[in-house]
């Protein structure tokens, strides 16, 4: 089961595809915040359960409304980039083994990539510089678990003829 989990974030959840097209929605969002005031509406239930994919509607509807607004255009652009499947691009993606970190798994940050891509770009065949704003970092870990550790000790399971002590993870099953 835990290998199927493993399986499935990285073929389908965190698939470049699937990870390019939400970044670009958080893009999008971003962008037109300062206009449409995305970000308020978690304040109120209310307006909050206004939000759903009509929003990506209602940013290129706003944009055509006022064409001078630099922002709303920004985020009109992505939001029909979107559409096209004109997807960002995962440009590197690599598997670090437990045995290479041990127990210290440090993120990457994208300063550090900004960092040695414009230090080398020098030695290879690229004038492109690059700054903070052009890289997403998704830093994540998908194992299988605990290793051999049986993932039933981690949870509480409650019989309701002994509500007050959980059952072992022996009883279990």
């Amino acid at each position: 089961m835990y290998h199927f989990r493993a399986y499935m974030h990285h073929n389908i959840y965190q698939h470049p595809a699937v990870k390019g097209a939400e970044y670009m929605v958080v893009a999008a969002l971003r962008l037109a915040d300062p206009v449409l005031k995305i970000s308020s509406k978690i304040n109120s239930v209310e307006d909050y359960v206004t939000l759903d994919d009509r929003i990506l509607c209602t940013i290129t509807e706003r944009a055509a409304a006022e064409p001078s607004n630099a922002q709303l255009q920004a985020a009109a652009a992505v939001v029909r980039r979107l559409e096209v499947q004109e997807l960002f691009h995962c440009v590197a993606e690599a598997d670090v083994l437990q045995q290479v970190l041990g127990n210290g798994y440090k993120p990457l940050k994208a300063s550090e990539i900004v960092a040695k891509h414009n230090r080398s770009r020098s030695s290879v065949a690229c004038s492109v510089q690059i700054s903070e704003s052009d890289v997403v970092v998704h830093n994540m870990k998908v194992d299988y678990w605990s290793r051999a550790e049986n993932p039933l000790q981690f949870v509480q399971l409650y019989s309701s003829d002994q509500e007050d002590a959980p059952l072992q993870p022996a009883s279990v099953g």
